[in-house]
C-alpha cells in the first residue's frame, strides 16, 4: 500500500480536476460498483459482534466472577441528626437557608403493594421574619443579634444591633400564625403593682364623660404612660422589645393602655375584632401595610369564668375574612387561651381575636395593652380621657436618644 504524502497546498505538478469531487463514502462505493462490473470481488469487511455488557456489574460475563474488578459503589456517608436549637437545625430558615423540598414519591399504577404515605394536610407555607439585617447565634447564650443599616444619610447610615431571647422557631411562629404565647414573662408581685395601679386610674376616670367605659362592666385607659410613672418601666420591657424590633425593624415606639372588667359581672366579653380595620382587598401595589404588634400583658388569672381570649391563626394575612360587627360566634379553628398573673401573648394588629363572655363569680380581667409600632407611623391620640399633666413629656426631657424613640419621638 503506498504512502500518501502530507502536501500543504497544491504541488508543482497539481493539475485541477475537471469535475467535482466527490466525499471519501461516495468514492468507495463507486470504486465498489467499478469493481463489481470488472468481475472482481468486492470484500465487505463485517462488524465483530460487541459481548454484552452487564449493566449491573459494569462487567462482561467472563469477568462475573473476579470480586476485585466489580464496580463498587461509594459507602453512604451517615450524617449526624440535627437535635432542636443546634446550629443549623432551628437556625437555617431565619438565616436564609430555607430547608430542601423534596417531590412527592408516586407509586406506580396498578400496584397495590406501593402506596404513598399519607399526606400531611395542606398548610400554606409561612413567611420567613424579615429582619432586614444579618441575624447570627451567640454561641454562650441562647441569644439571636439582628444588626441593621439604617440607610439614614444625613445621620451617616447607623448601625444598630437588635438582641433578642427568642428563637427562630417563635419568631416564625408568630409571623406565620399571627401570636406568639409567652408564659411568666413578669414576676407576681410586680403584676400585682400594676394591677393596682390600673384599678385606680379606672375608678378616677369612671365617671368622666369622655371615658371609653360601660359603667359596672368594664373601662379602657389609654396613655398610662401619661398618667402614672408605675409603667414606665415598661419602656423597656423584654422579650416583647426585642421580638418587635427583630421583626419590624429597630426603630420603634411604645403605646400603653389597659382594659379592665370589673368582677362579678356576668356577659361582659369583647366581638370579634382585629386593631387594624385599614386593610383593603385586593391589597395595592404599593400599600403600606401597617405592621405592628401588639402584647397583651395580663396582671390576674383568666379561667373560664372570667372567660378565654380566643383567637384565629392566621388571620392577620386574610383579607377575605370579614366578621359581622357584635359577632361572638365560634369560628372554625379558633384558639382558646387561659393566663396566669404575668403571662403574654404577642399578636399581630390585624388578628382576629374576641373574649369569651365572663360568668357571675368571675374575678377582675385587668391586662396591658403594649403597642409597638414603628417610629414614622404617628400615634393615636384624641380618645379616652387626657392626662391632666402628661408625664412622658418630662420623661423625654431628661431620658436618653433611645428614650425619646420609645416615647414617639421621631424625625425624618
Amino acid at each position: 500500500m503506498r504512502r500518501r504524502r502530507e502536501i500543504h497546498g497544491p504541488g508543482p505538478h497539481h493539475r485541477p480536476r475537471p469535475h467535482a469531487v466527490p466525499p471519501v463514502r461516495d468514492r468507495l462505493v463507486l470504486r465498489g460498483q467499478r469493481r463489481r462490473r470488472r468481475g472482481h470481488p468486492v470484500h465487505t469487511p463485517r462488524r465483530r459482534p460487541r459481548r454484552p455488557v452487564h449493566r449491573h456489574l459494569g462487567l462482561r460475563r467472563r469477568d462475573r466472577r473476579r470480586s476485585e474488578l466489580r464496580r463498587r459503589r461509594p459507602p453512604a456517608v451517615r450524617q449526624p441528626e440535627r437535635r432542636p436549637g443546634a446550629a443549623g437545625a432551628g437556625t437555617d430558615r431565619l438565616a436564609g437557608v430555607p430547608p430542601p423540598v423534596l417531590p412527592a414519591r408516586r407509586a406506580p399504577r396498578g400496584d397495590p403493594r406501593r402506596r404513598p404515605a399519607a399526606a400531611a394536610p395542606d398548610v400554606p407555607p409561612r413567611p420567613r421574619p424579615r429582619g432586614g439585617g444579618r441575624m447570627r447565634r451567640s454561641g454562650a447564650a441562647r441569644h439571636l443579634n439582628t444588626e441593621f443599616v439604617i440607610n439614614d444619610q444625613a445621620a451617616g447610615y447607623p448601625r444598630r444591633t437588635v438582641e433578642t431571647t427568642a428563637t427562630p422557631e417563635e419568631l416564625d411562629e408568630l409571623v406565620g400564625s399571627g401570636y406568639l404565647l409567652l408564659r411568666g414573662v413578669l414576676d407576681r408581685e410586680t403584676a400585682g403593682v400594676l394591677a393596682e395601679a390600673v384599678l385606680r386610674l379606672a375608678e378616677a376616670e369612671a365617671d368622666r364623660p369622655e371615658a371609653e367605659s360601660l359603667p359596672g362592666d368594664s373601662i379602657y385607659i389609654r396613655s398610662l404612660l401619661d398618667k402614672d410613672p408605675v409603667f414606665h418601666p415598661l419602656l423597656r420591657f423584654e422579650p416583647p422589645l426585642s421580638i418587635a424590633r427583630t421583626l419590624l425593624g429597630p426603630q420603634v415606639w411604645i403605646d400603653l393602655e389597659a382594659r379592665l372588667n370589673h368582677a362579678g359581672r356576668p356577659g361582659v366579653s369583647v366581638p370579634w375584632h382585629a386593631h387594624l380595620p385599614v386593610i383593603p382587598d385586593p391589597v395595592p401595589a404599593l400599600f403600606s401595610y401597617p405592621h405592628q404588634i401588639h402584647c397583651l400583658l395580663y396582671l390576674d388569672r383568666i379561667t373560664e369564668r372570667e372567660g378565654a381570649l380566643c383567637l384565629i391563626p392566621g388571620s392577620h394575612s386574610r383579607g377575605d375574612l370579614r366578621i359581622p360587627l357584635g359577632d361572638q360566634s365560634d369560628r372554625p379553628g379558633q384558639v382558646e387561651i387561659y393566663f396566669e398573673p404575668g403571662d403574654a401573648v404577642l399578636i399581630h394588629a390585624n388578628l382576629w381575636h374576641r373574649t369569651v363572655p365572663s360568668r357571675a363569680d368571675a374575678g377582675y380581667r385587668r391586662l396591658l395593652l403594649l403597642g409597638f409600632v414603628p417610629s414614622w407611623v404617628r400615634s393615636d391620640v384624641g380618645r379616652g380621657v387626657a392626662a391632666e399633666r402628661p408625664l412622658t413629656a418630662e420623661l423625654a426631657r431628661g431620658g436618653d436618644a433611645e428614650t425619646r424613640e420609645l416615647l414617639g419621638e421621631f424625625q425624618w
